[in-house]
């Protein structure tokens, strides 16, 4: 009879044990072992671009849990920087049931690239005309077509000279007419 008692309390304790872990009892980041949605802060750019060679340093991020706690995290994943690549670093935090990630573009350093204003550069208007732009060629090394942007403004009714500048953000060089 002793010996039946025995294995009934080892089956019940053993029970008791499965149903306490499965239930995230005796750890975890509350009595319940729930894990909390987190607010994850990346300081710096998401993507971030690193020139081919240039050192990753880390910007930092920040973990806010439920009531503005600080939280403590760790990050995964590698950047490297000798080679071309698209890099993922994931932050997370055991208490948090969410994670963030930041990803870092390796590429090779923009060189300078070779502008072809089309047009006359001055370029004269009578006030009142509607500026029409000429447009840009825009090319890199090995005399591949690339996209820019125009940055400045003309006002069609006010006498004065007026500043265009033309840049790609895959050149180190930029041109005005």
């Amino acid at each position: 009879m002793k010996k039946s008692i025995i294995i009934k309390h080892i089956v019940l304790g053993t029970l008791a044990s499965a149903i306490l872990t499965a239930c995230g009892g005796g750890g975890g980041s509350d009595s319940s072992g729930a894990k909390e949605v987190c607010s994850f802060a990346l300081q710096g750019n998401n993507p971030l671009q690193l020139n081919l060679g240039e050192s990753y340093v880390e910007p930092g991020f920040s973990i806010t849990g439920a009531n503005n706690q600080v939280i403590q995290g760790t990050t995964t994943g590698t950047v490297d920087s000798s080679t071309a690549g698209t890099y993922t670093l994931v932050y997370t935090a055991e208490s948090c049931s969410n994670n963030a990630s930041r990803t870092v573009i390796v590429q090779e350093a923009a060189g300078a690239c070779n502008y072809e204003l089309n047009g006359d550069n001055p370029l004269t208007l009578t006030v009142g005309t509607d500026y029409q732009e000429p447009g840009v060629r825009i090319t890199d090394a090995n005399n591949q077509q690339l996209t820019g942007k125009i940055t400045g403004a003309v006002d069609k009714n006010t006498v004065g000279e007026y500043q265009l500048t033309y840049k790609s953000d895959s050149c180190n060089n930029d041109v005005t007419r």
